[in-house]
């Protein structure tokens, strides 16, 4: 897994360093938002944990309607139970997220993404009911993970983005995790996006 994103990130590098254009036609972009997530294998359902975005982004124009926006941001995802039975639970995993994002804008104010996002494990810790302990260990340091969504524009250089992500690997596949089963994260993200120089 590490071997093949060091060399996604080596192929993504090396298109920047080559990319031909003035710029002035570079976006770049603030980003601030919320996460609602759950951990697919923990056996409680529900986009209950809330979690904060804080990052930025830069949008490269490949035509008119298209571009490559690779992304940076502090994402908080996890799990919580949101019942009162059958038992008390929070689970908080934060994490750097490096997306590389194809923006389709559809309309001038409508648009959708698609792309795959390495994600870099900061903490992870676990909550039964007896307070917080950490649990990072478990986990592996590096996932991938798959994402899909949608972009409106509420003012030229303010937009609302939508989206849904989903690890496609297990985020414990290493073989020291104390836990017998396979965790998957899930999250629906809901961000404000400020683009600093306005040339899309």
């Amino acid at each position: 897994m590490k071997k093949a994103i060091i060399s996604f990130w080596a192929l993504t590098a090396l298109f920047f360093l080559s990319y031909k254009t003035s710029a002035q036609s570079i976006s770049g972009k603030l980003i601030g938002g919320i996460n609602a997530g759950q951990v697919d294998g923990d056996d409680y359902a529900g986009f209950d944990k809330p979690g904060l975005i804080l990052g930025a982004a830069a949008a490269f124009p490949l035509s008119e309607k298209i571009f490559l926006q690779p992304e940076v941001y502090y994402s908080q995802k996890g799990a919580k139970n949101s019942e009162k039975n059958p038992a008390y639970f929070r689970w908080r995993l934060n994490y750097i997220e490096t997306p590389v994002v194809v923006h389709f804008r559809i309309v001038k104010r409508f648009g959708f993404d698609a792309g795959i996002s390495p994600n870099f494990l900061l903490k992870s810790k676990v909550d039964l009911g007896t307070g917080y302990a950490d649990n990072t260990k478990d986990f592996d340091k590096v996932n991938l993970c798959l994402l899909g969504g949608v972009e409106f524009r509420i003012v030229r250089g303010l937009d609302l983005n939508m989206r849904y992500s989903r690890s496609i690997m297990p985020i414990n596949s290493k073989e020291s995790s104390s836990y017998g089963r396979k965790f998957y994260t899930s999250t629906l993200s809901l961000s404000l996006r400020i683009t600093l120089n306005k040339v899309e």
